[in-house]
């Protein structure tokens, strides 16, 4: 199970009255979300909680409220779209400057209207630099975080010293942690801090509003903690002076922040969290140096140091996709890991996916990292001829002028065409790619396409072309002793570049050694030697899987034998099922009495289901088994590998969901099997699917059949000692579309 948000127990403000509901919502974007985004997490229930925190404190809650407020009147007046998902807010800097000042005016004894206006001065100017470091920001990779704050609180404290000293004496901190309570009680008055209440009170709502919206982001905070007092005590043993207590919130908000929230969760995210941990300590001990003890020195700045120098030490596994970015940092890391995770497995990262540019067989005769001429920089390229027609090569049909397609959309950057085909045995070593058409992808990067006949090339830089247009025919020019086509994936435009990994899309290769191509493949890179053709819709199973009509369906269940707690029926035996889809086309399936929802997707190759929510209704799970991918191109025996997008962890729940993130690869992968399609004598799309991976709990296979626009209508499991079947009772057609945010707008518009 994931973590339970907070927000599930909280009323429903669609549940208020229209006019109550708008103003509730209205609150919570004003008070709640900016001052949530402080610890990096989002929800009414988690503003809320710090407003709890500062409770304590009346003095920093109204300085709290009037710099909410005039971080609004900033917002409203600058027609700035505001970020009330995670950091970077122009509320969240104005709350924050306005607390500190606050804080430090407290024991100045300065009259109200003075406090209020130097509070309201504060998270103005908060607001303002907010703004516009936001803006400059804007096409960067780094986020604003609270610069803004950190800015216009230095300045204070460096105006006001006396004050903030005085303020200082105020704040008890406790003595050296000794035993391991000592250590509970610091860690928790360093979440404290935060704002600017280091009580085990105010600690303690710190880490439920983070342990509530994130297990794994409050380890990954604890990690880097840790590593960031353990950094800071060897500093001390060292013989080096510093007080850590009062900046350790920053170890715990670097690892927090480089572990789960810039990056996706992942099996790095412990060491990358330790290794942020430790450098703000470093940098908080630098700053306190060369601020000389300066109050400047216990801001977050070491947090905003550590995120934006991580950022980009971490560049490079970045692009080798050893971590990926967050697409959804305002979602819980691991909701935001879950579709990122199921995607890069299925196509990989970020990697361009190129379809077979040939009709027809043909065999890989070299592949990546192949001994002839693929190698060092040009190694990632495949070299593809006819299949040999006994299994000798002396034997292979030839592919001299067999028309060569575009392998994705993208636009012509460059063309040769002018190089004279070689004869047979000879290569041109002078004119190493021969004739050839690169093409800037859409999906980016280059694409090249080699060795083709001269003159035989119809298209000219800058005219587009899709997947599937002609762009040639295959020669024998260049460095080329015999037609082939070589294709390759480019880092730039010019002839030779340093090659990229790519992946070939939606083909087909031999199941068995002479069984034909049975076998469908998403994407994959093909080794040496393999034979292969482009999958091919076949129309009737393309119709029925795009025309699936949304409405209700009312399930039966039937249980035999033993049959695991997790896929366990209710009492009623029966299931509801409502199917929408939303703006952007994909098909909601959502079970009754809060079962939990799936989503599927018509791509351009496949129907595939590409989420599921933790804990769905038995008949989701077992339809998210049945056919996590269903290719246009099925046929009766064709076969194909998917993973599904439920994880094996989920069926434990607890923590194992929640560190499912961590693990190598958590989802469960199937093998599914075509046994039946539409036409004359069989209407339905028939299934059958063997679970290979995912542990005890599981089915071992699942059969489903679908039918014209109802879609699946039977879901039948088997299991080590028992068996499941639903079957649909009844469908009414509903409304097409329901109007539901797509989880990179909700991101967008979030941020």
């Amino acid at each position: 199970m994931m973590p339970v948000r907070l927000s599930r127990r909280l009323p429903d403000a669609s549940a208020l009255p229209a006019p109550l509901a708008r103003r509730a919502t209205l609150a919570a974007e004003l008070f709640l979300h900016p001052v949530a985004g402080i610890v990096l997490v989002r929800g009414a229930w988690a503003g809320a909680l710090m407003w709890l925190a500062l409770a304590a404190q009346p003095r920093l809650l109204l300085s709290g409220v009037l710099g909410i407020l005039v971080g609004e009147a900033v917002r409203r007046l600058s027609g700035n779209d505001d970020i009330t998902g995670h950091e970077g807010c122009l509320k969240a800097n104005a709350f924050l400057a306005a607390v500190a000042t606050g804080w430090m005016t407290g024991p100045a004894g300065l009259s109200l209207i003075a406090q209020a206006g130097l509070v309201a001065a504060a998270a103005g100017l908060a607001a303002v630099l907010a703004a516009a470091i936001r803006h400059a920001l804007e096409n960067t990779s780094l986020p604003p975080l609270v610069w803004a704050y950190c800015v216009v609180a230095s300045f204070y404290f460096l105006v006001f010293p006396d004050w903030t000293y005085r303020a200082i004496l105020t704040m008890d901190w406790g003595s050296a942690p000794v035993t391991a309570a000592d250590w509970v009680m610091a860690l928790l008055r360093s979440l404290g801090a935060l704002v600017f209440s280091p009580t085990p009170w105010a600690g303690l709502l710190m880490a439920g509003v983070i342990l509530a919206w994130s297990r794994l982001m409050f380890v990954c905070g604890l990690v880097g903690w840790i590593a960031g007092v353990l950094a800071a005590q060897s500093f001390l043993k060292l013989g080096d002076m510093h007080y850590w207590l009062p900046t350790s919130y920053n170890f715990f908000l670097a690892g927090m922040a480089l572990g789960t929230v810039q990056y996706l969760p992942s099996r790095g995210s412990l060491p990358v969290a330790a290794a942020a941990g430790a450098f703000a300590a470093v940098a908080a001990i630098g700053l306190q140096h060369l601020f000389g003890g300066s109050p400047a020195a216990y801001l977050p700045i070491p947090l905003g140091l550590t995120v934006w120098i991580g950022i980009g030490a971490l560049l490079s596994a970045e692009q080798r996709g050893v971590l990926l970015r967050n697409p959804l940092p305002s979602s819980p890391p691991e909701e935001a890991w879950r579709g990122a995770a199921l995607e890069a497995l299925r196509w990989g990262s970020r990697e361009p996916l190129l379809g077979v540019p040939l009709a027809g067989t043909a065999e890989v005769t070299q592949g990546f990292s192949g001994k002839l001429s693929h190698a060092g920089r040009w190694r990632h390229a495949l070299d593809l001829q006819r299949p040999a027609t006994d299994g000798s090569s002396d034997a292979r049909p030839s592919l001299w002028e067999a028309a060569v397609y575009a392998p994705a959309a993208g636009v012509v950057e460059h063309v040769r065409n002018d190089v004279a085909d070689n004869p047979l045995g000879v290569s041109n070593f002078q004119e190493n790619w021969g004739n050839h058409v690169i093409i800037r992808l859409d999906q980016g990067g280059w694409a090249m396409l080699a060795h083709l006949k001269q003159w035989s090339i119809p298209c000219a830089p800058g005219m587009r072309v899709v997947a599937g247009s002609q762009i040639g025919l295959v020669g024998n020019s260049g460095r080329s002793p015999t037609p082939h086509l070589h294709i390759q994936a480019q880092r730039a435009a010019t002839p030779g570049a340093m090659t990229a990994r790519f992946r070939v899309a939606n083909f087909l290769t031999e199941a068995a050694p002479g069984e034909g191509l049975l076998r469908w493949h998403a994407a994959g890179v093909p080794p040496e030697g393999t034979v292969l053709a482009a999958a091919l819709a076949d129309p009737a199973v393309r119709t029925l899987l795009t025309g699936m009509v949304p409405g209700q369906a009312l399930w039966s269940v039937e249980a035999r034998g033993k049959v695991p707690a997790s896929f366990a029926p209710d009492e009623r035996n029966a299931e509801t099922i409502e199917v929408f889809l939303d703006d952007w086309g994909r098909h909601h399936h959502a079970a009754g009495r809060g079962g939990g929802e799936m989503v599927s997707r018509a791509d351009a190759d496949a129907w595939r289901m590409i989420s599921i929510t933790p804990a769905a209704a038995p008949l989701l799970r077992l339809l998210a088994l049945a056919m996590p991918s269903v290719p246009y191109a099925a046929r009766p025996g064709l076969i194909w590998h998917d993973r599904s997008p439920l994880c094996s962890p989920d069926l434990r729940g607890g923590l194992a969901a929640s560190f499912a993130p961590l693990l190598r690869d958590p989802f469960v992968m199937v093998e599914c099997r075509c046994l039946a399609t539409p036409g004359a004598n069989d209407a339905r799309l028939t299934l059958h699917s063997e679970v290979l991976t995912g542990g005890s709990g599981l089915p071992l296979s699942v059969r489903a059949e679908l039918d014209a626009a109802r879609g699946c209508v039977s879901v039948s499991a088997r299991f080590e000692e028992g068996a499941l079947t639903f079957e649909m009772l009844s469908f009414a057609p509903g409304v097409p579309l329901r109007s539901t945010r797509a989880p990179e707008e909700a991101s967008a518009e979030d941020d």
